[in-house]
């Protein structure tokens, strides 16, 4: 057998031939129906359970969304109006004359500068 087939020679699958659908079913034989039979029951019995507790359960009512958390208040410090209170001149005078050193008497009457530390190391 001799064949123009670039690829050589290939044995073709057997041709299925199918019978067409009819609407009568006397048409068709008993063998060629396909029944749908339920399963032969198990010896030992296993079956699908159909008890109460093994059905899906009806719907409940879903919870409702979850909320957004309430915000914290963000302030690090505490409002102006509420750190502040009425303080009168002489009070913050003599809190920050408590705070300085006593003067040194120095003939004239006037505070002498503080000389500028320096580190004893350099």
């Amino acid at each position: 057998m001799s064949t123009t087939d670039p690829e050589g020679s290939l044995p073709f699958p057997p041709i299925i031939r199918t019978h067409p659908a009819s609407s009568s079913s006397d048409s068709v034989s008993s063998a060629d129906r396909v029944v749908a039979e339920p399963p032969p029951e198990c010896e030992d019995g296993c079956r699908t359970p159909t008890s109460p507790e093994n059905r899906i359960h009806p719907e409940l009512a879903c919870p409702p969304p979850p909320r957004k958390p309430r915000r914290t208040s963000t302030r690090k410090r505490p409002r102006t109006d509420e750190l502040l209170e009425e303080v009168s001149r002489e009070e913050i005078e003599a809190f920050f004359r408590s705070l300085e050193p006593p003067p040194k008497s120095s003939g004239s009457g006037e505070f002498r500068s503080m000389a500028k530390r320096t580190c004893p190391c350099k």
